[in-house]
């Protein structure tokens, strides 16, 4: 492909992807690292940002230092310029703006979340990887709903579907009350993010009937605001044919009980190269670059492209 092919405007196709679970000790970093890395060797120009507000470990998952400036300097100083904090990696095609390990994201700055938005779109890159932290703390809901596609990683285990099912929860009522334009069914919603009326309130046809009971001429709006989200499912940490299964059915799960239209995109299995490689401090997808889990995610990236509607280039 020709330089001027890469930066041209009109074929450029811009995204910017997050991968969450609703729980620690998925390997979330991991995966979110190895993706990127190869989506630079597909040719995409990657910039893979750790947004686990005071848990940052992806320079680690990279075998790198981590960067002097973070997301958090940038996100405290309300700059919408991100190119600076994007410092280079060993990896052609590959740059990281890091996180803080030493705080939490206590005190962020009003407007924060639209001034990183803006700042990560104008990167002059073909794609943008978020790690975002565990669980559904308020940030980690904020970035996420930022992404244009949305990847949640599991372990097949039972209690995975709850934590997922949780966070989309909380991922669906945070767009629906930023942008349904009626402060009295934002109101209504906000009230059962937490609280007794929350136990009434599970799913996506539980959101759209307290949107209906006060204003059902937005029932339109919130479901076109429901079904544009692009969700898909990862499972890591994989060892027979039951876990290879888990996925697929627990996306079937969330489709036919949650109400959102999730794909699968795909499993890695579990691979003793992984945490070997991350404890000497390398990159595992260079380190153990023939391992089954280095295979799994090669395919794993493939998928996600297209997923995201778009092509690789070999």
């Amino acid at each position: 492909m020709r330089e001027t092919d890469l930066t041209s405007e009109e074929s450029r196709r811009f995204e910017v992807w997050a991968f969450g679970g609703g729980k620690g000790g998925t390997g979330k970093s991991a995966l979110a690292a190895s993706v990127g890395f190869q989506l630079s060797r597909l040719g995409k120009r990657v910039v893979l940002v750790d947004a686990d507000f005071g848990g940052a470990n992806l320079h680690t998952c990279l075998g790198v230092a981590a960067p002097a400036r973070s997301l958090l300097d940038l996100v405290r100083a309300g700059g919408t310029v991100a190119d600076e904090y994007a410092h280079a990696t060993p990896y052609p095609n590959l740059r990281l703006i890091g996180g803080r390990v030493d705080e939490g994201a206590g005190g962020l700055p009003v407007g924060w979340a639209a001034r990183l938005s803006t700042a990560l779109r104008a990167l002059p890159v073909d794609l943008v990887v978020l790690d975002l932290g565990a669980g559904v703390g308020p940030e980690t809901v904020e970035v996420m709903n930022l992404a244009d596609l949305k990847v949640m990683v599991s372990v097949p285990e039972p209690s995975s579907i709850e934590n997922v099912v949780s966070l989309l929860r909380s991922l669906c009522l945070q767009r629906l009350v930023q942008r349904l334009p009626s402060n009295e069914v934002r109101r209504r919603l906000q009230a059962v993010q937490s609280g007794e009326a929350a136990m009434r309130v599970r799913s996506v046809g539980d959101m759209l009937r307290e949107i209906e009971a006060v204003d059902p001429s937005l029932l339109g709006a919130a479901r076109a605001l429901i079904e544009e989200m692009a969700i898909t499912l990862v499972t890591n940490q994989v060892r027979d044919d039951a876990d290879r299964k888990f996925g697929a059915q627990t996306a079937a799960v969330v489709r036919r009980h949650f109400g959102l239209p999730m794909s699968y995109a795909g499993f890695v299995h579990h691979d003793d190269a992984v945490w070997r490689t991350l404890r000497r401090g390398k990159m595992f997808m260079v380190d153990a670059s023939r391992s089954r889990a280095a295979e799994d995610i090669r395919r794993l990236a493939r998928n996600l492209l297209q997923r995201a509607d778009q092509s690789p280039v070999f």
